[in-house]
């Protein structure tokens, strides 16, 4: 791919994917192409740095709207999709950190919206490949599993304090080293 090397004719094509990657009139599996495209297009050393300011603020501008109504219920984004936007927008962030700090409340937002199963797992990826530099709060495995586990937990212990009268559960057992 161009987009790849150094190729600065490239910079052309970057209003036009802007446009068609964000537009509701292109098909979805179009749309998808165009962000990934612009995605590599900002992963790419040699050509992110020569990017119109006036184009890298539109897409700013597209990826809030399109966020935002996504986690507003408005829009319903597929998990390539989002997974792609969260791609870009890390790239985004190796070009310009000043925009993309910006956007740290949205992301938060996003995060609730992360599916957390694992058969989604390279969104999930992409979604903490972002939040690290942010310091958002990374997505960790299954919610729903973590929770059951914790809340057996806590009755294991309150069982134990129970029987025994004495929190014993947080206490350590040392072993004892054989002497040979």
């Amino acid at each position: 791919l161009p987009l790849n090397g150094n190729w600065s004719g490239v910079l052309s094509l970057v209003p036009k994917l802007i446009e068609g990657g964000f537009s509701s009139d292109v098909r979805a599996y179009r749309r998808i192409n165009s962000v990934t495209l612009l995605s590599t297009l900002f992963h790419n050393q040699n050509l992110r740095n020569s990017v119109d300011e006036k184009d890298i603020k539109n897409l700013i501008d597209k990826l809030i709207e399109i966020l935002s109504s996504f986690t507003n219920g408005e829009m319903d984004l597929k998990n390539k999709m989002l997974c792609e936007i969260l791609h870009l927008i890390y790239g985004l962030y190796l070009t310009k950190p000043e925009p993309v700090t910006g956007m740290k409340s949205l992301l938060e937002q996003v995060r609730d919206k992360v599916p957390k199963n694992r058969n989604f797992h390279e969104v999930k990826r992409a979604f903490n490949k972002i939040s690290v530099p942010l310091k958002i709060k990374v997505v960790q495995g299954n919610e729903k599993k973590r929770k059951l586990s914790e809340t057996e937990q806590t009755t294991e212990k309150e069982d134990i304090i129970e029987q025994n009268g004495v929190d014993q559960a947080d206490k350590k057992k040392k072993k004892k080293k054989k002497k040979q």
